[in-house]
């Protein structure tokens, strides 16, 4: 029982997550309803306090400045101003004593005119300067003793307002001057009747905190007054409320609340521009603050309780359902030892459970299922072993890709000593030897050739072509892949005997792709051979089968079965061991064959060797009239050629000394050049008959050095032939294809370069 409680205890918890999380759920949504109905009315109903808070204060601003004005608009017609407006009025009164008269008559005033609701912050009387010709302006002041409000900065602030007064207008506006926020009202001042004004009498009323504190009381919230991106005046005076306002003040103008915490305690605020009638001063602003703390407290409550009540709930249902889980699970466990039984191997289990629920079919399925595992493990394995075999053919196929790719690297190295070997050793054979020399001369010619023709096999080989259609004679072919093999053949002892049919047409279809088949075809036959008792023998036959062109390879090797004879053609099969073969090899053959219109056979007798038949649709007499071109071996050469100018380019010095010295035995003048510049520098110099370049040189290329011609000498350019190595790269005979022009591959013999540069001089 011990051993049984981790599965019991585990399923009991799959089974109670999802029923859990069902019976979660429903609180969770009631909770994030409420709370998100909750959120929504405190703050639909913040955002509504805010609104009644924004039109109250307006209001009040405005009922204040109209207050100022009722307050204010008489005291132009107080006795002892207008005595004093007489004094302005005469210029031939002292202006010291002018001063004093005003300084004593303008505190007076502004002790008679203050109240408790509206304390004068200061009242000035400014004469009209122009009038009387002078210069500056006449002001007097008097103000409160605390007061921190310079005169020329409040006149500054205030002279907007002032000119107002001046039109004979009674302005009110707001300006802001020393870090006082007041509420200036300018009246125009007469002398008696006549029309011209002689003063202008301003008087300021500070808003202060505690008006601020009253506004905040009318509108149920708390009131800022903001000037020049500060606090100028606030309702919570006693509060550090920088660091929460500073957004609001430089966002004066969004009409979005804003949610704002200042002391723990949770705000919805506004922000707003107020129009100070006064646009000399700085533009001032408001900022209308709502707590909505205890709404949020509320809220907080309810969802307590909501969470106690559903965590008891849900905890009641977590255990009924997992006693209920528990006895259900009885059969659950009887089922898991006999799974547990059979994965260790024991598939004679079988689980009777008569039931006709879900747990019956359970039952039922699991006892056919242990019926087929037997034959489904059985299968399993054989496919591994199969997945295996397949792993290993690829990465043999893979390596065996590598080393073609570093076989024609090397065979293209190879090139450029070749062409001297075989040069040189042809012009010793002509440049008379002794007898026992020239008998020498001419193994290393035959070997030098065997060479060549080996090199120019492996190149074409280890080409990656695109598939292309030309006229090919089956035994070029044949013979092609037959000197690839030589080495093989011979070391291993297989003779290779072939029979040709003389009348056997050529066939139109792709050199490489077809080489390949040959070549695949052979090397299993090798492979067969190599551990025959007897001498190993493969023949090739060629003949017509009406208009078909037939080639059968046999060999006296050990024979195919019957059972794999079948199945040659098949991917991946092979019968060789692992890592010796990839079992593709004659499938694209196969494939390759079809591409080509023909077909391909196998026969075999057990000890009796195996036969390969291929067929392939001959080429038709106008395929083969379209391809034929003259061989540059066989052109003759010309006496009228001699004395022709030719330049050599190339960064091989024995290339050079050998072109040079056939060239110059036919009578031609031979300059050279090492490099694609010194080529340059010659053409300007010297006009040449024919240029004769190698292809991949230091600094230019022949490529290059021909297109360079073609900007700065196209004659020259027409007149350039190529020789080179490089007959893998795809991209210069893409280029070659593109410019059509002739190109001698190395390594080349006397001949071949002679036909060559005979031909090319003609045609230029």
């Amino acid at each position: 029982m011990k051993g049984r409680q981790p599965i019991r205890s585990s399923f009991q918890a799959r089974v109670m997550l999802p029923v859990l999380g069902c019976l979660a759920l429903v609180p969770l949504i009631t909770l994030w309803v409420v709370q998100h109905r909750g959120i929504e009315k405190f703050e639909r109903d913040t955002r509504q306090r805010l609104t009644t808070a924004e039109a109250i204060f307006t209001k009040t601003m405005k009922d204040r400045r109209s207050n100022l004005f009722l307050q204010y608009r008489d005291v132009v017609e107080d006795k002892g101003l207008k005595d004093l407006a007489g004094v302005f009025a005469d210029p031939t009164m002292d202006r010291a004593a002018e001063a004093k008269t005003t300084k004593r008559f303008l505190s007076d005033l502004r002790t008679r005119l203050s109240t408790e609701e509206s304390p004068i912050e200061l009242i000035s009387l400014t004469a009209v300067a122009e009038q009387f010709d002078m210069e500056p302006p006449v002001r007097e002041m008097a103000r409160q003793p605390n007061s921190i409000v310079n005169l020329n900065d409040f006149f500054i602030a205030a002279q907007e307002l002032n000119r107002r007064a001046l039109a004979n207008e009674i302005a009110i506006g707001e300006v802001f001057v020393n870090g006082e926020l007041l509420q200036v009202v300018a009246l125009p001042v007469f002398y008696k009747s006549q029309p011209e004004i002689v003063a202008v009498l301003t008087i300021a009323v500070r808003v202060s905190n505690a008006i601020a504190h009253d506004i905040g009381e009318l509108a149920n919230s708390e009131v800022m007054f903001i000037a020049d991106g500060a606090i100028a005046v606030s309702s919570m005076k006693d509060r550090d409320l920088r660091s929460s306002v500073t957004p609001l003040i430089s966002n004066l103008n969004s009409p979005e609340s804003t949610s704002v915490l200042i002391n723990g305690v949770h705000y919805k605020a506004i922000a707003s521009r107020w129009d100070s009638n006064n646009p000399s001063s700085a533009r001032l602003g408001y900022i209308l603050m709502s707590s909505y703390e205890e709404s949020l407290r509320e809220l907080r409550d309810t969802q307590v309780t909501l969470w106690t009540v559903s965590l008891t709930a849900l905890v009641a249902s977590a255990l009924g359902v997992w006693i209920t889980i528990g006895r259900a699970a009885e059969p659950l466990r009887r089922l898991r030892d006999k799974a547990e039984a059979v994965g260790r191997g024991d598939f004679t289990r079988r689980l009777e459970l008569d039931r006709e629920d879900e747990l019956g079919v359970l039952a039922r399925s699991f006892n056919e299922m242990t019926g087929n595992l037997q034959t489904s493990r059985a299968e399993l394995e054989k496919t591994v072993e199969t997945l295996k075999s397949t792993q290993h053919q690829l990465i043999q196929r893979e390596k065996l890709s590598a080393v073609g790719e570093f076989v024609a690297g090397v065979a293209h190295e190879l090139n450029n000593p070749l062409t001297s070997l075989i040069g040189f050793a042809e012009l010793l054979q002509v440049g008379g030897v002794s007898e026992k020399q020239a008998g020498y001369l001419n193994y290393i010619v035959k070997s030098s050739q065997r060479c060549h023709k080996i090199v120019q096999n492996l190149l074409s080989f280890a080409r990656q072509h695109a598939p292309e259609r030309n006229v090919v004679r089956i035994s070029e072919l044949i013979d092609s892949v037959i000197e690839l093999l030589a080495y093989e053949m011979r070391t291993d002892n297989i003779e290779v005997l072939t029979r040709y049919d003389s009348t056997l047409p050529p066939i139109v279809g792709d050199f490489h792709q077809l080489q390949q088949v040959i070549l695949n075809i052979l090397n299993n036959a090798r492979h067969a051979l190599e551990g025959a008792p007897a001498h190993g023998q493969i023949r090739i036959v060629t003949e017509r089968a009406g208009d078909m062109a037939r080639i059968l390879i046999s060999d006296n090797g050990p024979g195919i079965s019957p059972e794999n004879l079948s199945k040659i053609f098949d991917p991946f099969f092979t019968t060789k061991p692992v890592g010796k073969g990839t079992g593709l090899g004659l499938s694209l053959c196969y494939g390759i064959i079809k591409e080509h219109g023909g077909s391909i056979q196998a026969s075999s007798q057990i000890g009796a060797g195996a036969t390969f038949t291929i067929e392939l649709p001959a080429a038709r007499e106008q395929d083969v009239q379209a391809q034929k071109t003259e061989n540059p071996e066989e052109a003759g050469s010309d006496s009228n050629l001699k004395g022709k100018r030719i330049l050599v380019i190339d960064d091989e010095d024995w290339i050079l000394t050998l072109t040079r010295k056939i060239l110059e035995e036919d009578g031609f003048k031979v300059d050279t050049a090492t490099n694609g510049e010194m080529a340059l520098s010659a053409v300007s110099k010297t006009r040449y008959d024919l240029l004769v370049c190698d292809q991949k040189m230091p600094g230019l290329s022949g490529s290059q050095l021909y297109r360079k011609l073609l900007v700065s000498d196209p004659e020259s350019a027409e007149r350039l032939i190529f020789m080179t190595g490089d007959i893998v790269g795809d991209h210069f005979q893409a280029f070659l294809k593109e410019t059509r022009k002739p190109c001698l591959t190395k390594p080349f013999s006397l001949k071949q370069l002679r036909a060559t540069v005979a031909e090319a001089l003609r045609n230029s």
